[in-house]
């Protein structure tokens, strides 16, 4: 795919993959693909813009090319607050860890790029189609295996809300289940949901 307007910038997508094949290690690099490839699909689906979908599918998980032990000090630095759940989670900031350094490190600037990498993992209340659609790519990509996966891959007849309701249903559960933390932005992004269903 050629370079094209703000969303690519100076990168091709070939370039982006030559450097993601350094900064990630096989198996994220991979996984980051089949993002990229279902986002494509349910962007072309939903009418979401693909390159866009695209490109935020493939950088999603950049922040992982952090070192989960060094993520506080990163985000320190990179003036990211951070709460409660993610000091004891601090695997959670790799999705707004990857938000600024797509910007530093890459030079992408197309804003609605960025917000889709940043919500990609707790969510956002106000969350754009494009950020539902990377959300639930990274979940349903076809390396995942998990109880009710398929309700989430069955999207043909759904509407995006729905869908998105569906796997934010799914990581709440699996949250409950486990009686793991949830972040406090999780309740924010599930009323927002409800509110969103009343007004549609």
């Amino acid at each position: 795919m050629d370079s094209t307007g703000d969303v690519f910038l100076s990168h091709s997508e070939p370039k982006i993959l030559n450097l993601l094949a350094d900064w990630f290690d096989k198996e994220l690099f991979a996984h980051s693909l089949r993002v990229r490839d279902v986002a494509k699909e349910m962007a072309k689906h939903f009418k979401v813009d693909v390159e866009k979908a695209s490109l935020a599918g493939l950088l999603h998980d950049f922040g992982r090319g952090i070192r989960e032990a060094d993520m506080l000090s990163e985000a320190k630095k990179l003036n990211i607050p951070v709460n409660y759940v993610e000091k004891i989670n601090p695997c959670l900031l790799h999705a707004p860890l990857g938000g600024k350094l797509v910007v530093s490190r890459l030079g992408i600037k197309d804003v609605d790029t960025i917000n889709a990498i940043s919500r990609h993992t707790v969510g956002e209340p106000q969350m754009s189609d494009l950020d539902m659609v990377v959300y639930i790519a990274d979940m349903i990509e076809p390396a995942r295996s998990f109880s009710d996966l398929e309700k989430i891959r069955d999207f043909g007849h759904k509407r995006l809300l729905e869908v998105f309701e569906l796997a934010y249903v799914c990581t709440l559960y699996h949250l409950l289940k486990w009686k793991k933390f949830i972040h406090p932005k999780s309740f924010e992004v599930w009323n927002w949901i409800q509110s969103s269903k009343i007004e549609e």
